[in-house]
């Protein structure tokens, strides 16, 4: 089928969608693109799987999960499930799959995605016993959220190169054609076990990457193109004019925020002293920026968590309003009465960094743009080269908030405030399994996150979808569109 096909929609049984961004391979542990986590989710299975409706974690690959002690988990697997090879699903693959992906010869892009577990063992034809080097609360929202499980046997074969090419997956979907740059085309699996997921309602996805978000709509427009989304708010009218177009806004689990490297020296930039950070969180209006730039859904946040994770809240941590007179007071007390220029980095919403700019030159902070990707981005913070960054952080649809300062406030290369207090914290949050203390060390770590303004959130970000009213779907708040959920009207 070639790209471009006007063979979409209902008559064909065929739905195509389309994203700005191609992952740069779909093997799930060798990218961390969000197209790349989309495709995951119809072409692997986890062992237990989140009900999104209702929070619930359900046993999925897994028949059942013990837990017979804090640092054991033990995993007993369905007996009906096959990989798109015909191969049957084995606790050697389990296994293999936990230990393999926690070695660096994985080269796993995300280790902290398997890392809270130190060794998995086979103890049964069916059965695997995960032995954790601490206890994780988190658990199951990590084998529900983050570890598909591949086939040990085929990826030993053929090697991570084809795997990335040929993938194979016990999922609802089977890859049935990649054409890098044009599309990837996934089938129906006929041998599905449903399971949690349930059984897949169309035959045929399609996702093509259309880099332009103007030729993405004409191809909608044109029929050729079944379901967007990240459409700008500005762009939807010609979606919202069109019959037969439904267009939609829904709230996510994306948590947009000011990033400061706050270990840079003082001499290099001025955003290492706590002072200067406080005035741009004042100088910053988040509820016009919320109003303006983003869909219904949106919202400000002031934690550097989304709201509906376990964990995020901290009633004693500061708020900081908009108030452009005390940033500029704020400004002269650091010792910039004539304020200063500095780097500015974003890889996504080229309008809110442009108005964050903006706000910022109006209380006398000019700012040098720098445009580059997400895995730059990544790169040069590492590197102690952003002084300010327009970021963003989708938690891998974890409802914890062990999934988002667990990654970024922990001591590591990513950690650009390295404050002893707050990573011990952080490590006591990830081990800690009443529930209650587990709040109340979340809780501190949270305040001192905004007391200190390593992070300015901006807002719990939304998305504006579009799609054929001719299809039944529901978005979800992790941004993992269920596309084995959705049916045909």
């Amino acid at each position: 089928m070639a790209a471009g096909s006007a063979l979409a929609g209902k008559a064909n049984d065929t739905l195509t969608w389309s994203s700005l961004a191609e992952p740069p391979n779909i093997s799930y542990y060798a990218n961390t693109k969000r197209d790349g986590l989309i495709l995951a989710a119809h072409i692997w299975d986890g062992l237990v799987y989140r009900d999104e409706r209702t929070g619930e974690f359900k046993p999925h690959l897994a028949k059942a999960v013990h837990h017979p002690s804090p640092i054991l988990i033990e995993i007993e697997l369905r007996d009906d499930v096959t990989f798109h090879n015909g191969d049957r699903l084995s606790a050697e693959d389990v296994a293999w799959t936990l230990n393999y992906f926690n070695s660096p010869e994985s080269h796993n892009v995300a280790p902290t995605r398997t890392s809270w577990i130190e060794r998995a063992e086979v103890i049964a034809p069916d059965r695997v016993r995960l032995h954790l080097a601490r206890p994780f609360p988190a658990a199951m929202a990590f084998l529900a959220s983050v570890i598909p499980i591949y086939p040990r046997a085929y990826y030993e074969r053929v090697g991570p190169a084809r795997f990335a090419r040929a993938p194979v997956g016990t999922g609802p979907y089977r890859v049935a054609e990649t054409v890098p740059g044009k599309q990837i085309v996934l089938r129906r699996f006929a041998g599905y076990f449903g399971g949690a997921k349930g059984k897949p309602g169309i035959a045929t996805l399609i996702y093509r990457p259309i880099m332009d978000r103007g030729a993405q709509i004409d191809e909608m427009l044109a029929g050729k193109v079944d379901w967007l989304w990240q459409i700008p708010v500005d762009q939807c009218d010609r979606l919202k004019a069109r019959k037969g177009i439904v267009v939609r806004g829904g709230e996510t689990m994306r948590i947009a925020y000011l990033g400061f490297d706050a270990i840079g020296p003082a001499s290099e930039h001025p955003l290492a002293n706590r002072v200067v950070r406080q005035a741009i969180a004042h100088a910053v209006d988040r509820q016009a920026i919320v109003r303006q730039h983003k869909p219904p859904g949106a919202e400000v946040v002031d934690l550097a968590c989304y709201p509906g994770q376990f964990g995020c809240a901290s009633p004693g941590a500061p708020v900081y309003g908009f108030d452009p007179d005390k940033a500029r007071r704020l400004l002269a007390q650091a010792g910039f009465p004539n304020g200063f220029t500095v780097d500015f980095y974003g890889y996504r919403d080229r309008p809110v960094m442009d108005a964050i700019a903006t706000y910022l030159r109006n209380v006398g902070i000019g700012t040098r743009p720098h445009w580059v990707t997400s895995s730059e981005l990544r790169q040069k913070r590492r590197a102690g080269q952003t002084p300010l960054a327009l970021a963003s952080w989708g938690s891998s649809g974890i409802p914890d908030v062990a999934a988002i300062i667990g990654v970024f406030f922990n001591g590591s290369m990513d950690d650009r405030a390295q404050d002893a207090r707050l990573s011990e914290l952080v490590d006591a949050g990830e081990t800690v399994t009443d529930t209650t203390q587990r709040q109340q060390v979340y809780a501190a770590a949270l305040g001192i996150v905004a007391t200190q303004i390593y992070w300015l959130p901006l807002h719990a970000d939304a998305h504006y979808y579009a799609h054929v009213d001719q299809l039944d779907f529901t978005p979800s708040a992790d941004e993992v569109p269920r596309f084995f959920n959705a049916r045909w009207k």
